[in-house]
């Protein structure tokens, strides 16, 4: 019954962010979407930014998991998708915070996709963790850069194609371990 009713959340959530911006969203509306009380929300999470960011960290374990022997061009074209998918949500939620805190966000949503993603590309392989980290760093601000460039262009279908072949070029991981 827990996750039948987090995941109804979920799914109110998401229905209005489709409609409205995120900072119009309360969860007095998610909780009358849903037809669950204030308590059953605050049981399964402890506010709204903790209900999105549960919903993203799902969403990029789910591309994670769907692309766990692809490269990192599959992984990041699983990326587009959901947020193609979801791109009124994600216009909302750009347009609902200011600049900085939005960045800071995508930051910290893209160190998880690429850190999970990394840990698993690079399993088994005997690479120092200095290089693992530049690594790292390397896609995570490639992968940030994009996605508010992307988002702030209000998900414009050119950037894409460009920052797949970008990626295509720089994505063999095994090569820029040899980098290092």
């Amino acid at each position: 019954m827990s996750n039948f009713t987090e995941n109804a959340i979920k799914r109110s959530f998401i229905r209005l962010l489709e409609k409205k911006q995120l900072k119009n969203i309360t969860i007095r509306d998610i909780v009358d979407d849903c037809g669950i009380n204030r308590s059953s929300f605050y049981y399964h999470f402890q506010d709204i930014p903790a209900l999105l960011e549960k919903i993203i960290k799902e969403g990029s374990d789910s591309i994670i998991r769907k692309n766990a022997n692809g490269t990192i061009v599959e992984c990041m074209e699983g990326v587009i998708r959901f947020l193609q998918r979801y791109q009124k949500s994600v216009i909302h939620v750009y347009k609902a915070v200011d600049r900085e805190v939005f960045e800071k966000w995508m930051e910290h949503s893209c160190d998880y996709f690429v850190s999970s993603y990394l840990d698993h590309a690079l399993a088994g392989m005997n690479i120092e963790e200095e290089t693992r980290g530049m690594i790292k760093q390397y896609y995570l601000y490639l992968v940030t850069g994009f996605m508010i460039k992307w988002i702030d262009s209000d998900l414009d279908e050119k950037r894409i194609s460009e920052f797949l072949i970008l990626l295509e070029k720089t994505g063999d991981i095994t090569a820029l371990c040899r980098l290092f």
